[in-house]
């Protein structure tokens, strides 16, 4: 399959070279603004993570690179350009991510579909449906369903609504198409947000 874990390793990796070439970059230029028609020893110091730093690796995006069962919604969202909404901004969100299984349980001409390049903004649109605005923990889901008399709604940043009802201890999430998907894991933390793993990925229109 054209999606695979090697993929997402090569893009990973790429992702991260850029960020630290981009800080190099910047350091060279300013380094040449400042010298220019002197001769000095150039001493590189080593970078210290600054809080803004830290907090992108604790953010819900590296926490979902970091997590074997989101490679391929993580390669999802490096192919639709996303990644910086949930590494870069404060959020906070609550993401609904589709675990491998989900994903795979679709057929390869789905996938396929689905990751070409003049389909972005159908991936896009994916993406977007199983995110969420503000921090919905497993504790928040299961109290804003009693309070709403069993079927509570959400809103994703798509616009579509997905409604949360519980069956028995567990919670579940069906969307506009009558798809169906189970919160398999629940209350990954992030620094802008939190992630559930779903056992189903939602349709897009």
């Amino acid at each position: 399959m054209k999606y695979t874990y090697r993929v997402f390793s090569v893009i990973f990796l790429l992702f991260i070279l850029a960020s630290c070439k981009e800080k190099s970059n910047k350091n060279q230029e300013n380094n040449s603004e400042n010298n220019q028609g002197k001769e000095i020893t150039t001493i590189i110091k080593p970078h210290i993570a600054t809080p803004e730093d830290r907090k992108k690796a604790k953010s819900v995006l590296i926490k979902m690179m970091l997590m074997p069962e989101t490679k391929l919604f993580v390669s999802a969202m490096v192919t639709a350009g996303l990644t910086d909404m949930l590494s870069k901004q404060d959020g906070p969100f609550t993401v609904l991510a589709p675990s491998n299984d989900a994903f795979e349980k679709k057929s390869e001409g789905g996938m396929d579909l689905l990751f070409a390049n003049d389909n972005k903004e159908m991936l896009i649109n994916l993406i977007n449906n199983h995110i969420i605005e503000g921090k919905l923990d497993y504790l928040t889901l299961v109290q804003e369903v009693n309070n709403n008399r069993g079927n509570y709604k959400l809103t994703t940043l798509s616009g579509n609504s997905l409604a949360v009802s519980m069956n028995g201890n567990d919670i579940v999430i069906e969307d506009e198409n009558g798809v169906k998907a189970l919160l398999v894991k629940k209350d990954i933390k992030g620094s802008n947000g939190v992630i559930h793993i779903l056992n189903s990925v939602f349709n897009v229109d």
